[in-house]
């Protein structure tokens, strides 16, 4: 009785220490604000709206016009917003930090996504995306301009950098709160009728999407729960992860698992106690992501669960050989590609007769429709920040970049968790920059 006691107790004095969080907040730099305003904004906007898109297949079919859009539209516009003023800050405060040699290849890899937009059939989708995922050339350069003033600000020193991941994981919560409701008949967010037919999904728009976001912040949920154990962190660790579960996103389960390792390992070398529970949830992540494999894997006795949209491994491996074949197709799809966010115009459909305008991989998104060439500049740029930490601070970034890129094997970005990774890229980065320069 006296454990519930002082677990509510704590809570509560956690809760009054929001007030001072808010006033410390204020007092931030400029690029902290913005950066910290967008970790909590992004996952969670969601907005009705009228605004309908059109998109046409090809010249022989009449243009299709989509219903509107709630989630993506409304985040890829606030996304276009922010980056103004991010260039004004790298442009007016920042310049002098915009110097070291991973920057080469990510202007590389800029430079090859413009000149495959450039050449594209069609320069609208390539410049602005499909009305379905808004991820072209527009999309990239905003998040690049993240990841910069993340890289920038955190190099100078005016970025706190566990501040962020606190306010990431505090969204990362209410988004596995509203998925845990959802699950269980209760929808507070609102949505569109066709996405009715979806299971949880709550305001990450699909279920792949809530799977990828909860993996991609659970690290940092349990770094902060192992090095303090208090109500708030257990709390926020538990929704997460309940939010994962619920998505049945198997790839998202297994992603979450290096991640995890990172943070259990980190933390029995740092001699938290606590460390064994995380190590179990990421137990039972693989586990259950077996059991959601043969679910897809058409084994009778798991045929219930096709209702809850869990995708078959068949259908992925099905989908990378038909984008396998454009290279064969179209030899200069191996140079510029086929153009950004035009695999909708391939005509590949799914076993299911499903037509595919992602290739289930953001690696081979990224090589069949900007070329092989801008998939290894972008290899090159991540390899600069792939190196081991130096920090446990370090280590939780690198943990949650490990995760994003391990589930980038089975699925293509989107545009609702990209910017949240380029941001913790930016962070990992610049901190580690940081820490050589103190030494």
């Amino acid at each position: 009785m006296d454990g519930r006691r002082g677990w509510f107790l704590n809570l509560k004095f956690d809760l009054f220490n929001l007030i001072s969080v808010v006033r410390r907040a204020a007092a931030l730099p400029p690029a902290a604000l913005l950066l910290g305003a967008l970790l909590v904004v992004f996952p969670l906007l969601v907005v009705p709206n009228p605004v309908t898109h059109q998109v046409c297949l090809g010249a022989q079919f009449a243009p299709y016009v989509l219903p509107p859009d709630y989630f993506f539209f409304p985040r890829w516009v606030l996304l276009l917003v922010v980056a103004v003023p991010a260039l004004v800050l790298l442009l007016f405060r920042y310049r002098g930090e915009l110097r070291h040699r991973a920057l080469i290849p990510l202007g590389l890899f800029i430079g090859l996504f413009f000149v495959s937009a450039v050449l594209a059939e069609h320069s609208h989708l390539a410049w602005f995306g499909s009305p379905v995922h808004w991820t072209g050339l527009s999309t990239y350069l905003a998040v690049v301009l993240l990841f910069l003033l993340a890289f920038a600000a955190t190099r100078a020193g005016q970025v706190p950098v566990e501040g962020l991941l606190r306010v990431l994981v505090f969204a990362a919560a209410v988004v596995g709160l509203l998925a845990v409701l959802q699950y269980f008949g209760l929808h507070l967010v609102p949505r569109e009728e066709y996405r009715a037919i979806l299971h949880t999904h709550s305001t990450m728009a699909m279920p792949v999407i809530l799977g990828w976001y909860c993996a991609f912040a659970l690290p940092a949920a349990a770094w902060f729960y192992l090095v303090r154990p208090r109500a708030v962190e257990l709390t926020a660790l538990v929704l997460i992860w309940l939010g994962l579960i619920v998505s049945f996103s198997w790839f998202s389960w297994l992603a979450a698992l290096p991640g995890l390792l990172l943070v259990g390992l980190m933390a029995r070398r740092a001699g938290a106690a606590a460390a064994w529970p995380v190590l179990l949830a990421g137990l039972v992540l693989v586990l259950a992501a077996g059991w959601l494999w043969l679910a897809g894997g058409g084994v009778p006795e798991f045929q219930a669960l096709s209702e809850r949209s869990v995708r078959s491994p068949a259908e992925t491996l099905a989908v990378w050989s038909e984008v396998g074949q454009l290279f064969v197709q179209q030899p200069q799809a191996f140079f510029i590609g086929i153009g950004p966010d035009h695999l909708l115009y391939q005509g590949i459909v799914t076993p299911d007769r499903v037509l595919v305008d992602k290739a289930r991989s953001m690696y081979l998104e990224t090589a069949v429709t900007l070329g092989v060439p801008a998939l290894l500049a972008l290899l090159a740029f991540l390899g600069f920040c792939l190196r081991l930490p130096r920090s446990a601070l370090q280590g939780v970034l690198l943990a949650m970049v490990v995760v994003y890129l391990t589930h980038g094997l089975f699925a293509a970005e989107n545009l609702l968790v990209l910017p949240l990774f380029w941001i913790v890229l930016g962070l990992l980065l610049g901190l580690r920059l940081r820490t050589e320069r103190k030494v």
